[in-house]
């Protein structure tokens, strides 16, 4: 039996310079950007050298993978929020029986997983959702003034 090849990484911060330029682009494709992926990839194998001798080995096989990571969720990250942000405004501008049908409707598709849905959110509310919701307006008010 064969052993698989040992682990590479195909940015140039590790010493592989210009001959991986295409693999690099088929690695970190369109949406991520390529000097930020090394710049993270540097930090994460910088990190493995004070790191304890067992973890460095790994930190140093994940830092290919840390820095296009790094990059997509900077990249993506601001559009993620911007999404979910518009989806909240949405909710707020709903009436309160509005919203409570269409929690209603959407666990008319959930199948075998209706009760464990309502068991999700029961918990939630039991938990204190409600108020977390209030402290989390507390915290955006607070960075709108900060800002």
């Amino acid at each position: 039996i064969a052993s698989p090849p040992p682990h590479r990484s195909v940015g140039p911060s590790l010493g592989y310079g210009k001959s991986s330029l295409a693999a690099m682009r088929k690695v970190y494709g369109g949406l991520v950007d390529r000097r930020e992926a090394e710049r993270i990839e540097r930090l994460a194998a910088g990190l493995s050298q004070q790191a304890p001798p067992w973890a460095a080995q790994y930190l140093v096989k994940a830092a290919p993978v840390a820095g296009v990571f790094g990059a997509l969720s900077q990249s993506l990250g601001p559009r993620i929020y911007q999404f979910y942000l518009s989806l909240y405004r949405f909710y707020k501008r709903l009436p309160k029986n509005a919203a409570s049908c269409l929690w209603g409707l959407s666990l008319c598709f959930y199948g075998g997983r209706y009760p464990l849905a309502l068991a999700v959110l029961e918990a939630f509310k039991l938990t204190g959702g409600s108020e977390m919701a209030m402290h989390l307006e507390t915290i955006k008010e607070t960075v709108e003034q900060v800002q």
